[in-house]
């Protein structure tokens, strides 16, 4: 599991940190996640945090190797995958999505 801190702001500039991605309104934002499995048919979970609110789920995706449909529900939302990494892409970026983002995986071993 892993926290990351999405900061839109109004002004053109972006700083991309390992746990921090600071962009513009309007434009893209990429959040990582690095995860450790051998096991092809992992699933991956993205959720936004707000203060004094319940985390909310924006998408699950499943892994590589699987035939599974993925849940997400917001087409400004992607999802990529590599062996180490799963990418979230937030397209259109705008205030409210400030905040912090937990991602999560889940490969059923544990």
């Amino acid at each position: 599991m892993a926290w990351c801190v999405l900061t839109v702001t109004g002004v053109k500039r972006g700083t991309f940190c390992s746990d921090e991605v600071i962009n513009t309104e309007g434009e893209s934002g990429t959040l990582s996640c690095t995860y450790d499995t051998s096991y092809g048919y992992t699933w991956f979970y993205w959720f936004r945090y707000y203060p004094d609110e319940a985390p909310k789920l924006l998408l699950y995706k499943s892994g590589k190797w699987s035939d599974y449909s993925d849940y997400i529900p917001d087409e400004r939302f992607e999802s990529t995958t590599s062996w180490s990494t799963n990418e979230l892409v937030i397209k259109h970026l705008t205030l409210p999505d400030t905040g912090l983002y937990y991602c999560a995986s889940d490969d059923g071993t544990q």
